[in-house]
């Protein structure tokens, strides 16, 4: 097996030599910096190919593995929810933008009928299934987790799909519009639904030792506005756009950090911020707050610092997040910050109409 392998590695080096050979007297004949340009480019597609290909090698040999394959699909039908859904065509994007057919593998599809049929002649949502043996490599949706990572983090990063479209393509690896959000959208969802099933452990479990041990630990949690596009059920579909109208009502996002502080007060640098968030209610976020605290050990912090604003929802919940956590009371801290405060001072010092505007300052 290791020799067949090394076989089929060595011929992708060689289409990649080929490749490169056939253009080797165009580009010695480079005289500018547009030309220069396009060959470093050339030269990186070759190369992105080159590591796809041998990334391509390895998966199949890997997706091919009878062992692999049944320790998956064993795996998968253990769960409950999901049931055999017969052999289907898989298609895997990699990392350097190429897409490669894997063959007829088996399928898991959730174990639920789908809801009766609506008078749109369209059935409900029956879930989302998946490929036993691609999961165990981390193949979601279908793309790599290195693409997959890449593709998130470039449009997280960016201020719009569009421009982290544009990123990916300089490296090779845009999928187009359509197919970028939808990766981004189930990846999010996925790793909501994990991240919340973490929490949720992390709050039925006793505390365990943590990172924010004999630590400074401050937490802050505020909401925000924005507002979440609803698109209509019903209704024509414009001419222009070809989609229904929406609507976007404001919503109220509840935001967290968590981070720890040295004796000067400063962000201690060992221990990067931890920030999250929900468009759930005052409660699902002092849920997420206990999760984190409980995981990460605040319960044996030297000093757990509260801050916030002055709206009651935060404070209300104080006294039964500190006694969640299993932290003492006379190691907790509650601080109204700075710029609150300050904004209130001013309000109050408007109230006096014979102070002079020097004593307002003061």
């Amino acid at each position: 097996m290791a020799r067949d392998l090394r076989e089929q590695i060595e011929q992708k080096v060689r289409e990649f030599r080929q490749n490169v050979e056939t253009r080797v007297d165009e580009w010695s004949a480079v005289r500018s910096p547009v030309e220069f340009r396009q060959m470093e480019l050339a030269i990186a597609a070759e190369a992105r190919a080159l590591a796809d290909g041998v990334t391509e090698v390895f998966l199949i040999e890997r997706v091919r593995d009878v062992k692999l394959q049944a320790e998956a699909t064993m795996a998968a039908f253990a769960d409950r929810r999901f049931r055999h859904g017969g052999t289907r065509p898989a298609a895997v994007t990699l990392l350097g933008g190429s897409r490669i057919t894997l063959g007829e593998l088996v399928y898991a599809k959730p174990n639920r009928r789908r809801s009766p049929r609506r008078r749109n002649r369209r059935r409900g949502k029956g879930g989302q299934g998946f490929y036993p043996v691609l999961a165990v490599l981390g193949v979601w949706f279908g793309a790599t987790r290195a693409l997959a990572g890449e593709v998130c983090r470039q449009v997280a990063d960016s201020d719009s799909v569009r421009a982290g479209r544009a990123a990916l393509d300089r490296h090779g690896a845009d999928l187009g519009h359509k197919e970028t959000l939808r990766l981004v959208n189930k990846l999010s969802a996925r790793a909501v639904e994990q991240r919340n099933a973490w929490l949720q452990r992390a709050r039925e479990e006793r505390p365990t030792r943590g990172a924010l041990r004999g630590r400074r630990v401050v937490i802050a949690s505020d909401g925000g506005r924005l507002r979440a596009r609803h698109p209509a059920r019903h209704g024509r579909f414009r001419t222009k756009t070809g989609h229904r109208r929406y609507d976007a009502p404001w919503r109220e996002p509840k935001l967290l950090t968590i981070y720890v502080i040295g004796e000067d007060g400063k962000v201690n640098d060992e221990l990067l911020p931890l920030y999250d968030g929900t468009l759930g209610d005052a409660d699902a976020i002092f849920d997420m707050l206990a999760g984190y605290l409980k995981a990460l050990g605040a319960h044996e912090a030297r000093e757990l610092i509260i801050v916030g604003d002055g709206a009651r929802w935060i404070w209300d919940r104080v006294p039964s997040l500190v006694e969640r956590v299993g932290i003492s009371d006379q190691k907790v801290r509650q601080v109204i910050d700075w710029c609150h405060v300050a904004s209130v001072l001013h309000v109050i010092a408007d109230v006096p109409a014979s102070w002079p505007a020097a004593e307002r300052e003061r």
